[in-house]
């Protein structure tokens, strides 16, 4: 994702306890026109989810997945929400505790070097979105899909993502010409849901490999959904 040339980067002294007012860079880099907002490093605890709208040529950046934690102290469906018009936004390593990332609306959405944990709901959820993707994000431990691509998106690349006992690896629902490529889905009760709206899907299904499905490691419905697959590699699974 390109930024600006001129990238606003927002650290600042931090007390010893408490979140860092991280909605307010977010809103400052939103009014500068864009930059990087830097997450430090510690968990941190948030009293509502994150929201960044109508941004363009915004990144939220942590330090490392491994020491950057944000949570929500109760948890809910979502830690972060993208809305709005925005473009090229970028969310990057952070681990996210007990809510995911939703996506409504925007273009060139991506996320990238993260962990989710415990999420609930999906880990990433794109809505109405063109042009964006996942890549080399680990899903864990979740009741619902790792990764869901739902009404309205299209051009979703879902690439590298290794995902670990989750109820859905990937879900695609209503969404139009998605890659998945190379991701790893072990464990869950099925490893890619496709859903097809009144056209036809027209996704691709790489490279990937399922392992230890519960169910069918490839749902269709309905069964006639316009995919390519190829490559993929299906072990320990009830079906294809």
């Amino acid at each position: 994702m390109r930024l600006l040339s001129l990238l606003f980067l927002f650290v600042v002294s931090l007390p010893a306890q408490g979140a860092p007012p991280l909605q307010d860079w977010i809103q400052e880099a939103i009014k500068a026109g864009g930059g990087v907002v830097t997450v430090p490093d510690g968990v941190h605890t948030l009293a509502e989810p994150l929201v960044i709208e109508n941004a363009k040529k915004l990144a939220l950046r942590g330090m490392g997945r491994e020491g950057c934690v944000l949570r929500l102290a109760r948890p809910g469906p979502a830690v972060l929400e993208i809305r709005g018009d925005c473009e090229a936004v970028e969310l990057a390593g952070i681990t996210l505790q007990g809510g995911g990332v939703r996506v409504m609306g925007g273009k060139d959405i991506q996320v990238r070097d993260s962990l989710f944990e415990n999420t609930g709901g999906p880990g990433v959820e794109f809505l109405g979105v063109t042009e964006s993707g996942v890549q080399r994000c680990s899903f864990r431990d979740s009741t619902g899909p790792a990764l869901r691509v739902g009404p309205g998106s299209q051009k979703i690349e879902l690439r590298g993502n290794p995902i670990a006992r989750c109820g859905i690896g990937i879900e695609l629902e209503q969404a139009t010409a998605c890659v998945v490529v190379g991701n790893e889905i072990r464990g869950g009760q099925t490893a890619v849901r496709v859903v097809a709206g009144k056209t036809a899907a027209k996704h691709r299904l790489l490279d990937n490999g399922f392992y230890d499905i519960k169910g069918e490691a490839v749902v269709l419905q309905p069964p006639a959904t316009e995919i390519e697959m190829s490559g993929n590699e299906i072990l320990s699974a009830s079906g294809s």
